[in-house]
C-alpha cells in the first residue's frame, strides 16, 4: 500500500474539529504557479557564453558585449 485513506474514526474526529474551528477566515488558498523569468537570454555566437538581460536594457543599451570575444551577443531563442 502506497497511500492511506481516512478511516471512519479519523473522519468523525475531523468533522467534529472542523465544526468547532469554523471556516477558514482568510478565504481559499490557491496553488497558482510562480511567474517565469522576464529576463531575455543572450548568447555569444563564437564561444557560447550566455547571459540574461531585461527587455528594458536590451532596448536602451543594446545587446551585451561578450567579455571574451568583445563582440555583441545575439538574443538566444
Amino acid at each position: 500500500m502506497r497511500s492511506t485513506t481516512a478511516g471512519p474514526e479519523f473522519t468523525a474526529w475531523t468533522e467534529a474539529l472542523f465544526k468547532r474551528i469554523g471556516p477558514y477566515p482568510a478565504g481559499f488558498l490557491t496553488d497558482t504557479p510562480k511567474q517565469g523569468t522576464r529576463m531575455l537570454g543572450c548568447q555569444c555566437s563564437v564561444c557560447g557564453y550566455r547571459v540574461r538581460v531585461s527587455r528594458k536594457w536590451l532596448a536602451a543599451a543594446g545587446p551585451p558585449i561578450c567579455p571574451t570575444d568583445r563582440i555583441a551577443m545575439k538574443e538566444a531563442a
